[in-house]
């Protein structure tokens, strides 16, 4: 009978392990669908930011060469470029223009239909375009910059090039001082 007693503590012992394996395995799978949908939402807002800015720089591109014009997207051929870039990826036309085509939101009002960020970069990500690139490029950017600027401050990198210096300066310390 302690023989028995030990058999069922082990069977017990052995069913309690399979269990935590069970919910485990559901927990690594949890959270690596948590992951996932962190990237492309990642993904998502760093296209979204990225074609926000380049449509107002190009907006103020037209502004400056006297244009009235008013920009409400970009060109189609400047976003295939760009996604090319970001990608890693340089799509065919057709390919391009059918994940564009996913982009747009057709209206009574607007039957040609307008163009929409957020459904393109969804677009984007269902055929499995990284955006990663574009990811880190807003990552790191602002590092890079801040340690730029550091070290300008500590005098690393003149201000002024030496093709522009005004006569009789030096560059010390981050910034042009005349020589005494």
């Amino acid at each position: 009978e302690v023989y028995r007693r030990l058999e069922n503590f082990a069977e017990e012992d052995r069913e309690d392990e399979r269990r935590r394996r069970v919910v485990s395995i559901d927990l690594v799978m949890q959270q690596t669908c948590h992951v996932l949908r962190f990237m492309a939402d990642e993904h998502r807002f760093a296209f979204e930011r990225f074609y926000k800015r380049r449509l107002a720089a190009e907006q103020d591109r037209l502004v400056r060469t006297g244009s009235s014009q008013k920009l409400t997207e970009l060109p189609l051929k400047m976003v295939h470029k760009y996604v090319g870039i970001f990608s890693g990826v340089d799509l065919e036309e057709a390919v391009f223009a059918r994940i564009y085509t996913r982009g747009l939101v057709f209206t009574d009002q607007d039957p040609a239909g307008c163009f929409d960020v957020r459904l393109f970069a969804d677009a984007l990500l269902e055929y499995q375009l990284d955006l990663g690139r574009l990811v880190s490029a807003y990552r790191l950017l602002p590092r890079m910059l801040a340690a730029l600027k550091r070290l300008r401050a500590y005098g690393h990198f003149g201000t002024l090039p030496t093709f522009a210096k005004p006569r009789g300066t030096t560059v010390g310390r981050g910034r042009a001082s005349r020589k005494r």
